[in-house]
């Protein structure tokens, strides 16, 4: 194990803590992990040791982390635990026991990590959790939305906090939504504690109370800067799609003024030396990283999706954010004068056009409030400071869930697996950010599915589409799409347009429903267009359901074939927790869900005035935030604890310390929250109209109520008081809500469906009769949908180039070359089809080889396709010099027979 001294460091006087900690262990991976280590260490207690490890095998990490703190005043050892070389079998393991040994003979009593999805961090992490304290912070944006986000291929920023630390510091409260909607697991363990250097930076700190334009302020032409991501080093998209966005955008810029391009720190060599040789001088040299701190900033910053706009908001500078279609990574859009989302080049031409003309920079005026990404005047060390001191060892994590529970689930993945070879399942969603409601049971039964299930899983998140011809084409390229909640299709004028204009054009769609007669009577008022067009694509789409009465209804809505599947939460799948009857004399209800009117809140206030006129020894309270447009809708009872919004952490408490869980909703088909209760061991009381009655009718501990009054719902709860609990009849009805159990019934009725329509068949026909783009693109996606092989593709091709105009043709041509081909043949077939069209897709078949390539090295076609490229880049380059002498001596007929020779093998 080896070390290195680094500078001293000088720690502040922060109070004198009463705690057991004394030496607390940072794990460094990167320039930025050390500063942060640096401040965190800063605010420790006097008598805390702050210790620096690392695991770096060749020895350069240690190297430039030592340069990296050259400037800041610490005075310690960074211990270098790597033992072997990188890569080798058994490294992460031998790290893993690497870092025990350090914590051990170094006495460590917390270690704190910046990431524990490297894999470094991950072992790490692993290995030390139940060892220690461990606390994990924040050290970059962690939220970004996608167009299509597989759960297997995710980023290393959706799995963050996975591992169970002791304590997760972040950025924000949205950052916290969005991992505990993740996982509800950790929603206890995740403190806002706001980001160092930045939540204490006044100069921040007075961007996010901002509400006044940027004024442009310039003497001369306007300067820009281009920050590049690494997008195709990263493989967010293909190397030519990356490279001709640049160009266009470089193209679209410089018609306002002057772009400087500024390379990603991580990217290649390859991609560097493209950038030089195209852009040349306007390349800034490849640094640390983006600063704006200048006395000369550009007027705007252009990238697509990075922590910039944390530099532009420090020194007013606006950044513009640019979205592709063909990158599924898209920055949310946060509210800002100085922060604008557009979609590709054409918007960012838009954006200055409006910017240089009026003066004033046009900033998203709608979106996430900065203060909810990133908290805003708070000192974030001390905060993190206060998780270390507190940190305590976590329990082992729970065996993950069998995947392959019994024959069941076992043969549904297998048939899933039969039935959509080489297809994937489109996961539609509108929102997947809510911790309650709609998202919770789908994303919690899909951690119950096998690996291979979960490959075919793409969610397609329907806000990061601008038209319902883009939304389209992408399902189209889905054997099954599931639609998360009937709210997407009210919520979202693009999905509704959607499936009304082009529902022919996708495979077996399928929509699990939320939803019954109030919402659909408020929803019919409140978009009647969309409404409509919901109530036409309804028939065509398997309704999946979560009662009987609701599916009922959506029978008599339209759907001509619904399946109940019922419902689950996280906290679904073990024994009912039995509970001592013996209570206190006051007897406690609660009701949770948001304060509104279909929830019932009426009833509820006047069940509790009731109670307390009738000297019923009984007390209320509701669990659940009032949204403001229901403020002044209705007077609340004094005779009701409104406890407001709760983690799920404390609902889980509060569940334990009521007795009667009492649903005061007249219309929920299916309430999580009864069913999380009942799991708790709570009696329960509904009206009989609810799906839950389905459920609980005749099980003692349930009591409903036949008429929706005050008068009757008291009754039901002095009913359920009168008898104990059946605990087991609790069980037997609520294993058919385990998250595996809405597994299998959701993909036991893909199976089935799909099993009786087995394939699309090859349709050439209209891609081979389109007249217009218009007709041409959704009879393309019905091609692709049939799963073509090569021949296929040959055939329609062949037939295309004698039945399409050549506009048409070319138009095809793209759309093939930018589909995901899974072997070699087709991507030879395709380029050689690009090199034919002409000089124009040259780059396409270019594409289409190194693609190719990368399905198999040693494809013979592929190579074929190559030399011919090489062969025609080389006449191309002899046509050159031929056309060079023709401007020399235009009356060469040698030169000219050359050239038209050149042009005739060039097919110009």
């Amino acid at each position: 194990m080896a070390t290195e001294n680094l500078p001293s460091a000088g720690v502040s006087t922060v109070r004198p803590a009463v705690h057991g900690v004394k030496n607390v262990a940072f794990f460094v991976e990167n320039r930025n992990g050390v500063h942060l280590a640096v401040a965190i260490a800063r605010a420790l207690p006097d008598d805390v040791t702050p210790l620096f490890f690392t695991a770096d095998a060749q020895g350069e990490v240690v190297e430039w982390i030592s340069q990296a703190v050259a400037e800041l005043s610490i005075t310690n050892e960074i211990h270098n635990i790597s033992e072997g070389k990188a890569g080798t079998e058994g490294w992460l393991e031998r790290v893993g026991d690497a870092s025990n040994e350090f914590i051990r003979s170094h006495g460590v009593d917390v270690v704190v990590l910046f990431n524990d999805r490297s894999r470094r961090g991950s072992a790490v992490m692993s290995a030390t959790r139940t060892q220690v304290g461990t606390v994990l912070v924040q050290d970059g944006h962690l939220q970004f939305r996608h167009r299509r986000d597989s759960y297997i291929d995710r980023d290393q920023n959706w799995s963050y906090g996975i591992t169970n630390p002791s304590s997760i510091c972040v950025w924000g409260q949205s950052t916290a939504d969005f991992i505990s909607a993740r996982d509800p697991s950790l929603d206890s363990t995740i403190r806002v504690t706001g980001a160092i250097g930045i939540s204490d930076d006044e100069l921040f700190n007075q961007a996010v109370v901002r509400t006044e334009p940027h004024r442009l302020s310039v003497d001369s032409r306007p300067k820009f800067l281009l920050a590049d991501q690494a997008l195709s080093d990263q493989g967010k998209c293909g190397q030519e799609e990356h490279r001709r966005t640049l160009v266009e955008l470089v193209s679209s810029v410089q018609q306002y003024g002057e772009v400087s391009i500024k390379p990603h720190p991580s990217s290649s060599r390859r991609h560097l030396n493209w950038l030089e040789e195209t852009f040349g001088d306007a390349v800034i040299a490849n640094g640390r990283g983006l600063s704006l701190s200048g006395p000369q900033p550009p007027q705007a910053v252009i990238t697509f999706y990075s922590t910039a706009y944390i530099d532009g908001l420090k020194n007013d500078v606006p950044v513009i954010f640019v979205s592709m279609l063909a990158v599924s990574v898209v920055m949310p859009h946060i509210q800002s004068p100085l922060l604008r989302n557009v979609l590709g080049a054409r918007g960012v031409r838009g954006v200055l056009e409006q910017y240089l003309e009026a003066g004033e920079f046009p900033g998203n005026e709608h979106g996430a409030p900065i203060g909810s990404v990133i908290e805003p005047d708070v000192h974030p060390a001390n905060a993190i400071v206060e998780e270390i001191l507190a940190a305590e060892p976590m329990p082992p994590l729970p065996d993950e869930p069998d995947h392959e529970e019994g024959r069941t689930a076992a043969l549904l993945d297998h048939l899933m697996s039969d039935v959509t070879d080489e297809g994937r399942i489109a996961l539609v969603a509108d929102d997947f950010s809510f911790k309650t409601g709609a998202p919770i049971p789908i994303q919690t039964a899909l951690r119950y599915g096998s690996a291979e299930l979960l490959s075919r899983i793409v969610i397609v998140d329907v806000r990061a589409f601008n038209s319902a011809r883009d939304l389209a084409r992408e399902l189209s390229r889905y054997r099954i799409v599931l639609v998360n909640s009937l709210a997407s299709f009210w919520r979202n004028r693009i999905v509704a347009d959607s499936f009304f204009q082009f529902r022919q054009e996708f495979g077996n769609v399928y929509v699990y429903a939320h939803e019954t007669e109030w919402v659909f009577d408020h929803e019919a008022q409140r978009v009647p267009g969309r409404h409509r067009k919901l109530l036409q694509a309804l028939p065509t789409m398997t309704v999946l359901c979560v009662s009987q009465h609701q599916a009922q209804f959506m029978a008599e809505q339209g759907a001509q074939s619904t399946r109940v599947v019922f419902n689950t939460s996280p906290n679904m799948g073990g024994r009912v927790r039995r509970r001592d009857d013996e209570g206190s004399p006051v007897r406690r209800v609660l009701m949770a869900g948001t304060v509104q009117p279909r929830k019932g809140v009426d009833l509820y206030s006047q069940l509790a005035d009731l109670a307390r006129s009738s000297d019923d020894q009984l007390a209320f309270s509701w669990a659940g935030r009032l949204p403001k447009k229901f403020e002044e809708s209705f007077e609340l009872s004094k005779n009701v604890d409104w406890l407001g919004e709760l983690s799920r952490s404390e609902m889980e408490l509060a569940f334990r310390d009521h007795d009667v869980f009492l649903l005061s909703s007249r219309d929920d088909p299916m309430s999580l929250a009864v069913l999380e209760a009942a799991q708790s061991g709570m009696r329960i009381v509904t009206y009989s109209e609810v799906g839950t009655s389905e459920v609980f009718n005749g099980v003692s501990g349930y009591a409903a109520f036949y008429e929706y009054t005050p008068a009757a719902a008291l009754q039901a709860v002095r009913d359920v008081l009168s008898t104990r609990p059946d605990y087991d009849s609790f069980d037997e009805a609520l294993v058919k809500f385990s998250p595996r159990s809405l597994r299998n019934k959701i993909v036991g009725v893909m199976t089935e469906e799909s099993a009786a329509n087995p394939a699309f068949p090859i349709s050439w026909e209209p891609v081979l009769q389109a007249e217009s783009s218009e007709s041409l693109y959704p009879a393309v996606a019905v091609f692709l949908r049939s799963r073509p092989k090569p021949e296929d593709i040959e055939g329609l091709l062949r037939r295309a180039r004698v039945s399409l105009q050549r506009p048409l043709l070319r138009r095809l041509l793209i759309a093939l070359h930018e589909e995901d081909w899974p072997t070699a043949q087709a991507w030879s077939v395709i380029g050689h089809a690009c090199r034919d069209y002409g000089a124009e897709l040259r780059t396409a078949a270019v594409h289409c080889v190194d693609r190719g390539l990368e399905v198999d090295t040693n494809s013979k076609r592929v190579h074929d396709l190559r030399r011919a490229l090489d062969e025609d880049a080389r006449i191309a380059s002899e046509g050159e010099s031929v056309q060079e002498g023709l401007e020399r001596d235009s009356g060469s007929a040698q030169l000219r027979g050359a050239l038209s020779r050149v042009r005739s093998r060039l097919q110009l």
